[in-house]
């Protein structure tokens, strides 16, 4: 028995199927949004505070430089003290912006900024407010 060449069996074409569009759902758990980024508008606000005591921070070294070069050591420690109590209100506000933002679910990451660094000035500037006062009494 001899097989002809026309009995070989040609494939089935598969059944054309149309591409189905996934629903709008399917991209809003993974895919952030304007809205999703920005909702958290305190731990932006941690973060600015936080952000706003270094730069004042580092400013007051820098002036503090001058004023030490002038010797009037009675406006060094004026200024020094003012400052020093405009950066602990900012880090202090920073913290607790940052303490009431990281219980919301976005913004974590700038609230945790936020709370690191003003906790860190914070702890420095009390500790520096402390020693101070302990060797002025003597």
């Amino acid at each position: 028995m001899s097989e002809s060449p026309s009995a070989v069996p040609t494939p089935v074409p598969a059944p054309a199927t149309t591409p189905v569009a996934p629903s709008p759902s399917a991209y809003s758990a993974s895919t952030p949004t304007h809205e999703r980024v920005a909702s958290n508008p305190l731990a932006l606000a941690a973060l600015i505070c936080a952000a706003a005591a270094v730069v004042v921070g580092a400013v007051n070294q820098l002036a503090t430089i001058a004023l030490l070069r002038t010797a009037d050591f009675e406006l060094y420690g004026v200024v020094n003290g003012v400052v020093s109590v405009l950066v602990l209100f900012l880090a202090l506000a920073a913290l607790i912006l940052g303490l009431v933002a990281s219980r919301r679910s976005t913004g974590r990451l700038r609230a945790g900024i936020g709370i690191g660094i003003g906790a860190a000035l914070s702890i420095s500037l009390i500790v520096g407010f402390a020693v101070s006062a302990i060797l002025s009494l003597s």
